[in-house]
């Protein structure tokens, strides 16, 4: 639903084009980087929920950057890497700590609750953008992250108690 935000808040369809690629480039350059960093970390799960909080951030300075075609463009280049590359590091989380039908149930999990997203998320982000206007986008795909970050604290409290 990106392009329709984006023609929404006033860019042409070449613009809003443009912006939706800038992000697919941040996905793609920062994969390696964050392939990297992660290879180094004994427990992903940090980085995962960094990555969501950058995910919260993100999603609310949109309203805010709107007005600027080059700064919606910066935001989307790092904010797309580092969101999209939640998706490989949650991959990479799995394989280092499960092996065998363990991993074959988790993998199948983890794909399963990415294509709930795939079909959840435009259907919520939507109605959102129905009811709150243009800002709903960001709004909603704030609380999906902001969500993901709670379950982080909420997991990290509770591991904390049982040691």
């Amino acid at each position: 639903l990106f392009p329709i935000y984006a023609t929404r808040e006033g860019f042409n369809e070449s613009q809003a084009a443009l912006l939706l690629t800038v992000m697919g480039i941040g996905n793609m350059v920062f994969q390696i980087p964050i392939g990297l960093l992660s290879d180094r970390m004994k427990d992903r799960r940090t980085m995962l929920a960094l990555m969501a909080f950058a995910g919260v951030c993100g999603t609310l300075a949109l309203p805010l950057l709107v007005d600027s075609w080059i700064l919606v463009a910066a935001l989307l280049l790092f904010w797309g890497g580092l969101v999209s590359g939640m998706y490989t590091v949650g991959l990479t989380h799995l394989g280092s700590r499960l092996k065998g039908a363990d991993l074959v149930a988790a993998n199948a999990a983890f794909i399963f609750c990415y294509a709930m997203g795939t079909i959840a998320g435009p259907q919520a982000v939507g109605i959102s953008m129905d009811v709150a206007g243009t800002d709903g986008f960001a709004w909603a795909l704030a609380v999906f992250f902001g969500l993901y970050v709670v379950l982080y604290a909420f997991r990290f409290v509770f591991r904390a108690k049982q040691t």
